[in-house]
């Protein structure tokens, strides 16, 4: 199990989240450097979950996991609740952010979208 703050899909997920209860959960959270490339500040991990809203999907490069990147998108219900995030991990010597956004991020947003289709 991956901490939220440093995971793609975990910061999606949080980045549904009304940010009082980001900096409740983050307050209680032990914040541990997992790779020389974690984010341990509360402010800058703040900012990625707010970046991940904005965008409408959360990036990880090596934070989690050496030579592991991610990127995940929100999975919503028909209400428009966001239910699920769907994610996708490689290896960061075979791939780059350019693939991630420009061919695997699209494929993704397209699957969410089939899978809200499905869901009540």
């Amino acid at each position: 199990r991956l901490p939220a703050f440093s995971s793609a899909s975990g910061r999606m997920l949080l980045a549904h989240r009304p940010i009082a209860d980001v900096k409740k959960l983050l307050a209680r959270t032990r914040i541990v450097r997992l790779t020389r490339r974690t984010v341990v500040n509360q402010a800058e991990i703040i900012k990625a979950i707010a970046a991940a809203r904005r965008d409408g999907h959360a990036l990880n490069y090596e934070e989690t996991e050496d030579d592991l990147i991610g990127i995940a998108v929100p999975v919503f219900n028909r209400a428009g609740l966001m239910v699920a995030a769907l994610n996708a991990s490689a290896s960061a010597a075979r791939t780059d952010e350019a693939r991630l956004q420009g061919e695997i991020l699209p494929r993704m947003k397209t699957t969410a979208g089939r899978l809200t289709s499905m869901l009540p």
